[in-house]
């Protein structure tokens, strides 16, 4: 008779077989992740994209450059020395922000303020607070103070309740404490590509703390107005894009050359707009708004006791004040501007001079302060940019001849067009020159009104991207690499040109799209 094996070997056997179906799935699995280590790589960077958190991608992407991120010059407009540099970049900013004058517009302020019969009083509520810590952007720089906007968002109850008793203190006294308003400037490279020992070359990052985004959210709900012009301002508007106000461009022009008309068009360019307001005056304008006198006077204490500083490296410069211009990075900002420049515009259109479609005047167009005039003719043209320099005057704004230019949409007759030559315009006695062809808003016009060189400038833009794509990620999924392509290379489509429809873009995307799906065409091999 055999001797039985023990009760516990069959579960032995059991485990020992678990044991090798394991290994061998892990060594199948390690070996595919050797196969695809790249492609498995990739997906996990753009992961987050793909389930809708642009933000993480960027950040996993950068994160993944940092060994070639651009580095700082060590000579920056012949100055050497960070600390020097510094300094250099503060005498720079200093010189920009306070070249404008308040012309009496201070005085003025002063004595309306202290008139006015403030029957209204503002008061700010916890769930004012909440509501404007909601609405802000996580994942930003902390200011001066070292607080990120995490701190105000994720915060508790209460945490609303003290904001509230600050805010109403700062407006029952219109004053605000020095370190609320202090911002650091930080000069970034323009084009990575470019020279970077030239000032030209950088452009300033304003970092503000994070309890004065929470501030100017809640004050913008309060000096909001409207005006029949503001159809007419494109830029800063939720809804409309640079894309809607080249499209009407096309279309008012497209009707009237249609009509047998000719179309003359001035493409103003302003100096440097945002930084030369006199904000005084755009206080007064608040004011005429019917704006809260305390909000007004908040606002006006801010701007004029302002520090900011430029921080180069790990150096920071002395402080200075700013004497002129928008809040940089100011929520507010945007909505100033637009009202600071409202009475120009309502101007303009009320001449009553210029193009009409269907009994509407269209005289004017803006996107912020990229600005263009249109009139049926020589004359109306001339009469519209006379009213220009005298209201551009009023506001203490300066066109820049040199950039400023004029072109002419000329007539078509039984499908002919019609050519005519004509004298040159004139702005504040300097002659304007025409042009055939321009960019505005990021798209070229010409005076024929033909969308194709704009069309090949953004199929180039297009394989341009398309190819940083398949460099970075050519090895991940199709379905990443489709829901890349869509985020990152499809922001040409825009209103103001077909490009949805025109045969030269269909066949070219027809040929990226087989290329992001197979990488197996050479983007840099195709031509237009």
């Amino acid at each position: 008779m055999s001797q039985e094996q023990p009760f516990w070997s069959g579960f032995i056997v059991a485990v020992f077989e678990h044991m090798a179906r394991c290994r061998a799935r892990f060594k199948l699995a390690l070996r595919y992740c050797r196969q695809h280590e790249d492609q498995l790589k990739a997906d996990a960077c753009a992961k987050s994209l793909y389930l809708g958190d642009g933000s993480k991608f960027w950040r996993s992407v950068k994160r993944m450059s940092n060994g070639k991120a651009t580095k700082y010059a060590n000579c920056v407009a012949d100055v050497t020395g960070d600390k020097n540099i510094a300094e250099m970049w503060k005498n720079h900013f200093a010189a920009l922000y306070n070249s404008g004058t308040d012309n009496g517009f201070k005085i003025k302020f002063l004595e309306r303020a202290e008139t006015i019969n403030n029957s209204s009083c503002l008061y700010i509520t916890p769930q004012d607070v909440a509501a404007s810590c909601r609405q802000q952007k996580k994942g930003k720089s902390a200011g001066p103070d070292g607080l990120h906007m995490e701190a105000y968002v994720i915060g508790c109850n209460r945490s609303f309740v003290r904001l509230s008793v600050v805010f109403n203190l700062f407006l029952s006294h219109c004053c605000l404490p020095n370190e609320f308003m202090q911002s650091i400037i930080v000069p970034l490279v323009k084009s990575k590509t470019g020279n970077m020992n030239d000032a030209n070359n950088y452009r300033a990052i304003v970092l503000s703390n994070a309890v004065s985004k929470i501030l100017e959210s809640i004050f913008l709900q309060h000096v909001k107005s409207s005006f029949d012009s503001d159809m007419f301002q494109f830029g800063f508007k939720a809804g409309h894009s640079r894309g809607h106000c080249t499209n009407l461009l096309k279309n008012v022009v497209n009707y009237h050359t249609d009509h047998g008309s000719h179309v003359f068009v001035c493409f103003l360019d302003f100096s440097k707009a945002f930084d030369k307001v006199n904000y005084w005056h755009r206080f007064n304008k608040l004011l005429d708004d019917n704006v809260n006198v305390d909000l007004v006077s908040v606002l006006a204490y801010w701007y004029s006791h302002q520090q900011m500083y430029v921080q180069w490296k790990r150096v920071t410069s002395d402080p200075f004040l700013i004497g002129s211009g928008t809040k940089q990075g100011g929520i507010l900002s945007p909505y100033l501007f637009s009202r600071y420049v409202r009475d120009l515009i309502a101007g303009i259109n009320a001449s009553g001079v210029g193009c009409n479609v269907g009994g509407k005047l269209y005289n004017i167009l803006a996107y912020a302060d990229d600005m263009v005039l249109l009139a049926p003719s020589w004359f109306a043209l001339q009469h519209l940019i006379d009213i220009l320099s005298v209201l551009v005057a009023e506001i203490e704004m300066s066109c820049n001849v040199m950039k400023t230019v004029c072109m002419v949409f000329n007539r078509t007759c039984k499908c002919k067009v019609v050519h005519c030559t004509y004298p040159a315009f004139s702005l504040n006695g300097a002659c304007l020159k025409y042009v055939n062809e321009c960019k505005y808003l990021g798209h070229i016009l010409n005076n024929k009104l033909s969308d194709d060189d704009d069309i090949k400038w953004e199929i180039r833009s297009m394989f341009i991207r398309t190819h940083i794509l398949l460099r970075r990620f050519g090895k991940c999924s199709v379905a990443v690499k489709m829901s890349l392509f869509r985020s990152y290379c499809l922001c040409i489509m825009t209103l103001a040109c077909g490009l949805n429809t025109h045969p030269l873009f269909l066949n070219v995307w027809r040929l990226v799209t087989i290329s992001v799906l197979s990488h197996s065409v050479n983007i840099v091999g195709l031509t237009v």
